[in-house]
């Protein structure tokens, strides 16, 4: 992945995660999120590697169980 494409997918994919930056508090709270946009550039293919790891074996898991019931 070219590191301008996937600086925008990882915004975007940060944007996307449930929960990640919402407020906590009382019912009216749970009607608004606040999202915290950040531009992430790679210099490398190690770094583009590391990053792919962890969004791998790490981050996307913990979104799938913070959305599964129960």
């Amino acid at each position: 992945m070219q590191p301008r494409l996937f600086s925008a997918f990882f915004t975007i994919l940060c944007m996307l995660s449930p929960g990640a930056s919402t407020r906590a508090g009382g019912p009216a709270a749970a009607k608004q999120a606040y999202f915290s946009i950040r531009i992430y550039q790679l210099k490398n293919a190690q770094q583009e590697e590391r990053v792919d790891k962890f969004l791998k074996e790490a981050f996307i898991p913990a979104l799938h169980r913070q959305a599964s019931p129960g």
